[in-house]
């Protein structure tokens, strides 16, 4: 685990299969394709054609890499509604160019699998959803009810490179996110735009 020459970390430790983590693992790992030797040597043909140095423990990751890591991941489509228009036809009309080049790359950073129905769809965003630190913090938050202030600043601890009117877009953004595929749990507030638990 690691860029190093002898990384070889391991943590083991019991669990149950009915803990919803590992039960969303195995579901996933139901799909997933099952590797080869003619798929371990396109990757390592792939990974060959990066030219990246191999590291000292003692090396920090170049800074170009660490910063890309240090800027946590949220979506950057405008219109998450639209996401499975364009997760069924990449090249669809019928939203506006910068929608659907938004919605790719945040289909591009999901990795979800092809040919879902729309329940599996939304299920796999959701549960992907939960596994970005950044956005889960939001998710997590929002049961107490997150008004924009508190929502920008989450925004803003998460991406500290996004100016302040960026951040502000930035957590409308995610705000309609969690609205689109958090809607059995969470609602947007009419005028005040809180996001909050949806009342029983």
């Amino acid at each position: 685990m690691g860029w190093s020459e002898r990384s070889n970390v391991e943590l083991l430790l019991p669990i149950r299969k009915s803990d919803p983590d590992v039960a969303r693992l195995l579901r996933r790992l139901e799909t997933a394709l099952p590797a080869n030797f003619a798929i371990r040597s396109a990757i390592e043909a792939e990974a060959a054609g990066l030219g990246a140095p191999m590291l000292d423990e003692s090396q920090d990751m170049p800074t170009e890499a660490a910063d890309r890591r240090k800027h946590a991941w949220l979506p950057s489509c405008a219109a998450p509604g639209e996401l499975r228009t364009i997760y069924e036809n990449p090249k669809t009309m019928a939203v506006v160019e910068g929608t659907r080049a938004d919605g790719l790359a945040d289909l591009n950073d999901l990795h979800l699998s092809s040919g879902l129905s729309a329940l599996e769809f939304n299920e796999g965003v959701r549960e992907t959803l939960l596994l970005m630190p950044a956005f889960k913090r939001v998710v997590d938050r929002s049961p107490q009810g997150l008004t924009a202030s508190g929502g920008v600043a989450l925004v803003a601890e998460a991406r500290p490179d996004l100016p302040k009117g960026d951040a502000v877009v930035q957590w409308r953004i995610v705000r309609d996110w969690i609205a689109e595929f958090f809607r059995d749990r969470f609602e947007v507030a009419p005028k005040s735009f809180i996001a909050r638990l949806r009342p029983r």
